[in-house]
């Protein structure tokens, strides 16, 4: 006789972080631990409150603040541990965080105009890049 299987489902529900005063300027954050400033405080209460009625078992968030913030609004009312997962972090922009990614999709745009041969043999151009935290193989 053949097991009688049973299908468990589990609801995920993926919340970004509330507005931070670098996202309203245009500046990568990645690993730069920015809190939320007050629009983003006003987001997760509203969220949470469109939320109120979802039952949870658990709470995950990076150990980013501004990601912990968000959560802890969220959660607060849930009586829930926040289990804190740094491999939810937002990934790392290294040298590039704390610049304005504006300038960041300029250089990108011409950086992709230039030739193969452009876009690594010139010197300048390699060192510029890699100031900009650009990798170059």
């Amino acid at each position: 006789e053949k097991p009688i299987l049973y299908a468990i489902y589990c609801t995920l529900y993926v919340v970004h972080h509330g507005e931070t005063d670098w996202n309203k300027k245009g500046i990568i954050r990645g690993h730069s631990d920015v809190n939320l400033n007050d629009i983003g405080k006003k987001q997760a209460r509203k969220l949470a409150h469109k939320l109120k009625r979802i039952n949870f078992d658990a709470v995950f968030s990076s150990d980013l603040l501004r990601a912990r913030k968000t959560a802890e609004v969220i959660s607060s009312k849930r009586k829930l541990a926040i289990r804190i997962v740094q491999v939810l972090r937002e990934r790392s922009w290294g040298r590039l965080e704390g610049k304005f990614s504006k300038n960041l999709n300029e250089l990108d745009k011409l950086f992709n105009n230039l030739g193969e041969k452009q876009k690594f043999s010139n010197t300048i151009i390699r060192k510029f890049l890699l100031s900009r935290g650009y990798f170059i193989l």
